[in-house]
């Protein structure tokens, strides 16, 4: 199984973009051209990014879209979410099944090119998820790491978060803690609070020294890459404007679902030899009702991952959702089809 992404634009940035050190401060004078550096200050090539990415656990940022196609796609995601609760839920978590244009962001390749000096050629899309603070919203993201709710079995897996707003202090950036991926999987404790956008409101059971973190601050149409184990947060957005970014999540077809049942997971760059995933048939268009039901049916699969009491589970610990005898489950693609 293969997929042809193309290749980026003659004079792309695409994996361009800042190395952040332990201060998180870009250094000064280097020429946009010039803009991954190491900590030092030294300009680097992209070929650093894989490098810093191990030892830091992130980079950022990366420019990879246009202003004006955040802009564009910024809109698309206030509408979805003014569009009611049917709407915004389409947003979360597997968002890329339900709308075309994130299905297409998430397919990018300037976004893929820096994704692949870290994981290598063969990318599979595991999940979407656009992080949503209207201005002067209480939401906010509690300090924690992604892998410990996901069910994977691997750690080969990046996540790319892709500003369509600015992103800034003041409207509730991420902050990221170097280094903290290399601690290895850390308790968590749920806290369901209403105003946390993570599903469980699930957060560290270690404390976090402020004085350690890193802002990430971003422009509209750059990115940054966090590695799962990463320890990250953020905070209210206390700014008049929208702060918007779509998480991308990837992994490489190596990677198994150990917790749930099943699992899905799309191909986005070069092959997949494995088949631990199942693949669905990508959106025609932002209001495509059959993609939204077959979002329904892998939005249940989805949840009892997430909603795993006491993770990990062997797979043969977990009923199979989709059991529910009110189910009617959608025409499903042959397995890795």
């Amino acid at each position: 199984m293969n997929a042809n992404e193309g290749t980026p634009p003659e004079g792309s940035t695409a994996c361009g973009g800042t190395l952040f050190g332990e201060d998180g401060a870009s250094p000064p004078g280097v020429a946009p051209e010039l803009r991954s550096v190491l900590h030092d200050g030294a300009p680097v090539s992209p070929d650093a990014i894989a490098s810093r990415f191990e030892a830091d656990g992130f980079c950022f940022p990366i420019p990879v879209i246009s202003e004006t196609d955040a802009a564009i796609n910024l809109n698309r995601v206030i509408r979805a979410e003014k569009g009611g609760e049917d709407r915004r839920r389409l947003l979360r978590s597997k968002a890329h099944l339900a709308y075309r244009f994130i299905d297409r962001l998430a397919r990018t390749p300037a976004i893929l090119d820096c994704v692949e000096r870290i994981l290598g050629p063969d990318l599979l899309l595991w999940g979407s998820t656009c992080f949503v603070k209207a201005p002067g919203s209480s939401s906010y993201v509690s300090w924690h790491q992604d892998l410990n709710y996901w069910g994977l079995n691997s750690t080969e897996e990046v996540s790319a978060w892709l500003a369509l707003s600015a992103s800034t202090e003041a409207n509730g950036c991420m902050r990221f803690v170097p280094g903290s991926h290399l601690r290895g999987p850390i308790a968590h404790r749920d806290s369901f609070e209403e105003d946390n956008l993570l599903s469980r409101g699930q957060e560290l059971e270690v404390s976090v020294d402020e004085e350690e973190t890193v802002s990430v601050v971003l422009a509209p149409g750059e990115m940054s890459l966090h590695h799962g184990r990463l320890f990250h947060a953020s905070g209210m957005n206390r700014g008049n404007d929208w702060r918007v970014g779509l998480a991308l999540r990837y992994i490489t077809p190596s990677t198994r679902q150990v917790v749930g049942v099943r699992d899905f997971a799309q191909l986005v760059r070069g092959e997949d030899r494995f088949g631990h995933f199942e693949e669905m048939p990508r959106p025609e268009s932002d209001d495509d009702y059959a993609a939204m039901q077959r979002f329904e049916y892998v939005d249940g699969v989805t949840g009892s991952i997430f909603f795993a009491t006491d993770p990990p589970y062997r797979p043969d610990d977990l009923d199979d959702p989709c059991d529910d005898e009110d189910w009617v489950e959608p025409d499903m693609p042959e397995r890795g089809g």
